[in-house]
């Protein structure tokens, strides 16, 4: 705030190719939260101000007040590190870069919700089921009595697991049974499981149910009154 003004950050032009990079959005790194210590007023413009050098990180931004914010992607909420949560926010980075290698690396077979030919090539059904988009990602969803399906690759004789990517943060009635060919592997409740992140939740696969077949069909099924998802990916695995 400035006075009665609301400032925001500007981003850059709402088509920059950078929207989906993880560190779009700077943050600041300050010992001192004061605001009167790393912004300094930008010459002839009123009401507007430049981030000190080197404090946003990876790169310096403007405010502005939001109302003057027209055709520009923008933030209006940031996150401040001391030194020590910086450096360990870089290592928590790169610990979930090396994750997500590993997760690729064991990757037998993957669906991607809202993708036209992975729909047709991984055989998906459903009902009463809709495509959502969220955070620039796409997701599937099987509202109350709804369900849907998909077919992915195993590798029968092999020690193998389904992962499904979901959002952490919605709430309310999502209570739902994940079945592989017809069977119950698992009920799921996706509620509050964890706000503000993307997760990854891996459910091992009975050898029995892959020994004679090179795919299977995973269901997402609702409880009554319940919706099913949303999921943002599906990923059978070697475990």
């Amino acid at each position: 705030m400035y006075g009665p003004l609301v400032l925001a950050g500007d981003l850059g032009p709402v088509d920059d190719s950078a929207v989906d990079k993880p560190d779009d959005v700077p943050v600041l790194l300050a010992e001192d939260q004061n605001p009167n210590l790393w912004l300094s007023p930008v010459a002839e413009v009123a009401n507007t101000f430049q981030v000190a050098e080197n404090l946003a990180r990876p790169r310096r931004f403007t405010l502005l007040p939001f109302y003057a914010t027209h055709e520009r992607r923008y933030s209006v909420y940031w996150d401040i590190y001391n030194e020590e949560r910086w450096n360990q926010r870089q290592l928590d980075y790169q610990v979930e870069l090396a994750r997500k290698k590993e997760l690729e690396e064991k990757t037998v077979d993957f669906f991607q919700p809202g993708e036209t030919q992975a729909k047709r090539n991984h055989a998906f059904q459903g009902e009463n089921a809709r495509v959502m988009d969220f955070r620039h990602k796409k997701a599937r969803v099987a509202d109350r009595g709804g369900w849907f399906s998909f077919a992915l690759a195993v590798q029968p004789g092999s020690n193998m697991a389904l992962v499904v990517h979901y959002w952490g943060g919605f709430t309310g009635s999502q209570t739902f049974d994940i079945l592989l060919n017809g069977q119950k592997l698992t009920t799921e409740n996706i509620s509050g499981k964890k706000d503000g992140q993307f997760i990854d939740i891996q459910y091992d696969i009975e050898s029995t149910l892959i020994a004679n077949s090179t795919k299977i069909v995973v269901r997402f099924e609702p409880h009554e009154g319940h919706r099913a998802g949303p999921i943002f990916g599906a990923r059978t695995i070697l475990r």
